[in-house]
């Protein structure tokens, strides 16, 4: 027997190392996987909390109870409610096994939630995927730029770095342009630099194909077919339902881990120091940039119209702000607004980029919606967003 509750925004639904004792239909709102390290599992639960980093946000609707294995074994990942949330529970005692030899119809219900939940993980890692390619050509293309554009003075890290990108993308046939704009920033200049872009490690939907095959046709059987089956024998729902929860379990580790390589690649470009944006702004990087002449004029603004796309992608698939954790991005901010980067102003306003941009005069305004057009083509989300953001 089912019941609603309402979980306000902050609540927690499940905790990592405590066994469940209940099924959860997430019907509305928003929830978040949590992770902290093993070493805090067995202190207590608020400390854990602090010290846990959210991996992903759950929007669809369905199962938010995947993350333990066979429903018995202790919760692998925290789950708590991002935004108020309506979620339908069922309680239980002993796992998924107890559930499928009392109640076969819930039983497949359970595994068809658990398999349709793996589904939007691995539209999750695809995303995730996507995002971490897209901010390694940002990352590079900056360095190829230091290095083309007689930069000196990075820290040894990025130096050494931009001097073995640049060798490489030289010793091939591809060549720089004569004006660097935003749109070199997003090409991809991988096959010259010899570097693949993808996350390490089997991709989600080959995990899905390889490893779940037979199971997606057993879910798609006559759901009272398949429930007589269970009725019949249990061990087919108790085994599907740990391949299951095993799957689910690799692609949230799979998850995980991509954000903290997409993490540290945003570290480089917009942490607090050794990054590329104090280099550019705090070590003059900018300045010697445009006394190259061959930096377009709009590249500044431009470059930040990305950046305010790359955050909105990343709020939407993390659940954070880019802003909250990299301060280099209001140091590039900053210095757009400024009098030194813009002299033609003399009393700048500390509006948002996206003001700045909107205040422009109407020339310049066409100038940003087709650069912008040309940055859309980063192929990081649809048409729709597209639209929208263009019309915004």
């Amino acid at each position: 027997m089912s019941e609603d509750r309402q979980f306000k925004a902050g609540e927690i639904i499940f905790t990592q190392n405590t066994i469940p004792d209940m099924v959860a239909i997430l019907q509305s709102g928003t929830v978040e996987l949590l992770s902290a390290s093993d070493d805090y599992n067995d202190l207590d639960t608020q400390i854990m909390l602090r010290h846990s980093s959210k991996v992903m946000p759950i929007k669809e609707p369905g199962i938010i109870a995947g993350h333990s294995r066979l429903l018995s074994e202790k919760c692998s990942k925290s789950v708590r409610a991002l935004t108020n949330c309506s979620i339908s529970v069922y309680p239980f005692s002993s796992g998924f096994e107890g559930i499928a030899a009392s109640d076969p119809n819930t039983a497949a219900t359970i595994l068809r939630q658990i398999y349709n939940r793996i589904n939007s993980a691995a539209a999750g890692d695809q995303k995730f995927g996507k995002l971490y390619q897209n901010i390694c050509v940002i990352s590079d293309n900056i360095s190829l730029m230091y290095s083309e554009l007689g930069g000196s003075g990075a820290p040894a890290t990025l130096e050494s770095k931009a001097s073995s990108l640049y060798q490489n993308f030289s010793s091939g046939s591809a060549s720089f342009p004569e004006q660097f704009s935003a749109k070199f920033l997003v090409t991809d200049n991988s096959r010259s630099l010899s570097r693949r872009y993808g996350l390490p490690g089997e991709a989600a939907e080959a995990i899905l194909q390889k490893d779940l095959a037979l199971i997606k046709q057993l879910l798609s059987m006559n759901k009272q077919i398949f429930t007589e089956m269970i009725k019949s024998e249990k061990n087919i729902a108790v085994n599907i339902c740990e391949t299951l929860t095993d799957v689910y379990s690799r692609i949230i580790s799979r998850v995980e881990s991509a954000k903290g390589l997409i993490n540290k690649e945003l570290y480089s470009m917009f942490g607090p120091e050794n990054s590329w944006s104090d280099y550019l702004v705090n070590g003059d990087g900018f300045d010697q940039w445009k006394n190259s002449n061959k930096l377009s004029e709009d590249f500044i603004k431009n470059f930040l119209s990305l950046i305010i796309k790359l955050n909105a992608i990343y709020e939407e698939i993390i659940g954070e702000k880019l802003t909250a954790g990299y301060p280099g991005i209001k140091m590039i901010h900053d210095y757009y607004t400024s009098a030194g980067a813009k002299p033609q102003e003399t009393e700048p306003q500390p509006a948002a980029v996206v003001q700045t941009s909107l205040q422009q005069p109407a020339g310049n305004i066409a100038d940003l919606k087709n650069s912008l057009s040309t940055i859309f083509n980063f192929t990081l989300v649809d048409k729709d967003f597209q639209t929208r953001f263009l019309k915004m």
